[in-house]
């Protein structure tokens, strides 16, 4: 942003506005007449709006990191101030990037701003470590530990089920030969067996070998609907239970899959041996969302059918989209702010009036916050027109945007649409002495 120095002489009173330096002449008249240079800075140049503001993701490259590499700076949902905390999931809510966080005793979840972030200590931001053992994840008995690693001893010999990225390096998952002992071990407690040849594919006696996996459902991992059967007991869910998986690693030998029966209570995990498809499904690529691009969006959509407690041909908007075998399902909300349920994509229409495309352009979401630099072009609320005022904050809807502006009283506010508002020319003090300014610029700050 353009800033501009102004010195302006009032009697013996000196006010400093704010980025040029001007030299300034005052001939006290009778008539009140600013007098700009035409290379004047715009007072009310800021950043040029582009629609919904953008997200900044700033810890994005940690998301999903193990070994809690963020602090709270302020109680988040249960997590008090200063937790150290990692994040597995990310959002956007058109204003701020949302984090999904859990502390350290893995039980305490919250939803956190960005800044109610902050890198921890030991911390250096920078690229996701590189895995040193990457290649041999599931490649059977390739390594030995260096020193004891829980249970298992030094000069063990030893396979890698999965990896875990940490902000400060990969954690492995390990197995001895005998299938039973397993750990967590760094990078540093492991090194390449003396009869492994390193590289992409590495040769060793084919004894060492796991069998290759194979990953049948992987497709369908976060999928909801439960497309998939149990065909024996797994763990708690009996056999012929229609699940859902939430995630799969392969151990060396078979390619685990973390199952949710329809309960959303219990889980277990399944080889692949273990589950089938549900008779209902048909495997192919991951649905296609046809409403995506109006999540959180206002009202822009339409019932077509009663869905829960939202009769037909009622507005709607969507707060949230699950991906499901066969489809995907909405969470919507009605214009009450209050009636809620789930539509599948056929209970859903785009309602009338509404075209079919990006997401509009904000004309002024850049000066949300920024004093009182717009005028109402006519009355709106209680705001009569003619008056300056400023931007709380914005939706966006079919129509376009709606900006909640208050008053100089600060007390006032209403909801204007983008052509009841434009930007207020440079002010002038009712009741001050009548002035002539000429200002001649001298330095420019960029």
């Amino acid at each position: 942003m353009k800033h501009i120095t102004w010195y302006v002489v009032v009697g013996m009173t000196i006010l400093l506005l704010s980025g040029c330096t001007y030299q300034m002449m005052v001939d006290m008249t009778p008539v009140v007449d600013f007098q700009y240079p035409t290379d004047a800075v715009n007072l009310n140049e800021t950043a040029a709006p582009t629609g919904f503001a953008t997200p900044t993701a700033a810890f994005g490259g940690l998301v999903g990191m193990g070994g809690y590499p963020f602090i709270t700076l302020e109680d988040v949902g249960d997590i008090p101030a200063g937790s150290r905390v990692r994040a597995w999931g990310t959002s956007f809510d058109g204003i701020n990037t949302i984090y999904y966080v859990v502390a350290q005793d893995e039980e305490t979840f919250a939803e956190a701003c960005e800044y109610q972030l902050s890198l921890a200590p030991d911390v250096t931001p920078g690229p996701t470590p590189i895995a040193l053992f990457d290649d041999y994840i599931g490649m059977g008995y390739l390594l030995i530990t260096t020193e004891q690693v829980g249970n298992i001893a030094a000069g063990t010999r030893v396979r890698i089920s999965h990896g875990i990225p940490q902000y400060n390096g990969w954690l492995y998952a390990i197995v001895a030969q005998d299938e039973v002992s397993t750990a967590e071990a760094r990078e540093d407690q492991l090194a390449l067996a003396p009869d492994v040849t390193p590289g992409p594919s590495p040769t060793v006696d084919s004894t060492h070998f796991a069998v290759t996996p194979t990953f049948a459902y992987a497709d369908y991992v976060g999928i909801g609907g439960y497309p998939l059967l149990t065909i024996e007991d797994v763990g708690d869910i009996p056999a012929g239970s229609r699940v859902r998986t939430y995630g799969i690693y392969f151990n060396g030998v078979h390619t685990i899959y973390e199952i949710m029966a329809q309960d959303e209570v219990t889980t277990a995990e399944a080889r692949e041996d273990q589950l089938m498809w549900a008779p209902d499904v048909t495997p192919g690529s991951t649905p296609i969302d046809p409403f995506y691009d109006y999540i959180g969006r206002g009202y822009l959509l339409i019932t077509t059918e009663q869905v829960g407690d939202i009769p037909a041909g009622a507005r709607v908007r969507i707060t949230y989209g699950i991906p499901q075998y066969n489809g995907c399902l909405y969470g919507i909300m009605a214009e009450d702010e209050v009636t809620t349920a789930e539509a599948r994509e056929y209970q859903l229409t785009l309602a009338p009036g509404v075209t079919p495309g990006p997401t509009p352009t904000a004309m002024f979401d850049g000066y949300t916050g920024e004093g009182y630099p717009l005028i109402t072009t006519e009355q709106v609320g209680d705001i009569p027109a003619g008056t300056r005022v400023r931007i709380i904050s914005w939706y966006v809807n079919h129509a376009g945007y709606t900006y909640i502006i208050v008053a100089e009283d600060g007390v006032t506010t209403a909801e204007a649409r983008e052509h009841q508002l434009a930007l207020a020319p440079p002010s002038t003090s009712e009741g001050a002495p009548n002035l002539t300014l000429t200002l001649t610029p001298t330095s420019k700050v960029q």
